[in-house]
């Protein structure tokens, strides 16, 4: 058998296998946010009645051009969502990994795809598109290429994303980042005017979305329970602890930047993850989703 095809299915299998479980999950359980996803969708194209101002504007984007196959069209959005995942993570791999690339692609695939990925990343319809988009804003990071429009679009899958706009920073280019910032821009340009056309207001769909789940949840504060953290990370906790330990380790005996951005980036993403769980009044786990990268990295 050719070596290529012998080194690639399995990571394909893992593919098919996890597709295959978000198609079926989105046939027997169809949570009220996909709905609400689709529901914005036909009123963005096909003059719907309903439509919810706070929610972020591309799986409705996406959603709307492929629901011309009627129903049929929300599970090629699970299929191109799946498609997209795998082809963040052989991006990274590719910058990760520079000896058994598949070997070492194919465990940290897997890791990717946890028991709370699989449960969570296409439910509600939205998590794993945004986890990919900022997958990739790393990748063109790392790569020292422009990667504001990224990074642009996973902002406009959630808009708890706007917490990594510091790593645009992350590059000692000053002209890269003015680049970076133009294309973030520009990429939520068209939806700031859609908003200042409708209501007046460049923002009112970011400000109805923080006032909805930040300002008057007030009330609501719960505290942070370590299940929170121990039902996402699951069995993989022993292989996090190892590999943090020793990206913690590499950084302080290296003391450098630039051989060390992707472990850098993975920690400040965890931090980041943390940080805006702690201020969000309702613990629901599944905000936690982002976290997942760093723990499969790790």
């Amino acid at each position: 058998m050719d070596k290529k095809i012998t080194e690639r299915w399995p990571i394909a299998t893992l593919y098919i296998l996890s597709t295959f479980f978000f198609l079926l999950q989105h046939k027997l359980a169809l949570s009220w946010d996909f709905s609400a996803y689709v529901l914005n969708a036909r009123y963005l194209f096909y003059n719907g009645t309903y439509f919810e101002v706070y929610r972020a504007p591309l799986a409705p984007i996406i959603l709307g051009i492929f629901l011309i196959f009627g129903k049929f069209g929300e599970y090629l959005f699970v299929l191109l969502v799946s498609t997209l995942f795998l082809i963040a993570i052989l991006k990274l791999s590719k910058l990760i990994f520079k000896k058994n690339y598949h070997f070492y692609t194919l465990i940290f695939y897997f890791f990717s795809l946890s028991p709370f990925v699989l449960v969570n990343g296409l439910d509600q319809g939205t998590e794993m598109l945004g986890l990919s988009l900022l997958i990739l804003f790393f990748v063109a990071t790392l790569s020292s290429k422009i990667s504001g429009q990224y990074l642009g679009l996973a902002i406009l899958t959630r808009y708890n994303y706007l917490i990594f706009t510091p790593i645009l920073f992350f590059n000692k280019d000053y002209k890269k980042i003015i680049k970076n910032f133009f294309y973030l821009t520009i990429t939520l340009f068209p939806w700031l005017l859609y908003n200042r056309i409708k209501s007046g207001n460049w923002f009112t769909s970011i400000i109805d979305s923080y006032a909805l789940n930040v300002h008057f949840r007030g009330y609501l504060i719960e505290p942070v329970k370590i299940s929170h953290f121990y039902n996402i990370v699951s069995w993989l906790w022993p292989f996090m602890v190892i590999g943090l330990i020793y990206s913690i380790y590499k950084i302080s005996k290296t003391k450098s930047i630039s051989k060390n951005k992707i472990e850098i980036i993975m920690i400040l993403t965890a931090l980041l993850v943390i940080y805006d769980f702690f201020t969000t009044p309702l613990k629901i786990e599944r905000y936690l989703f982002t976290l997942s990268l760093p723990i499969a990295y790790f």
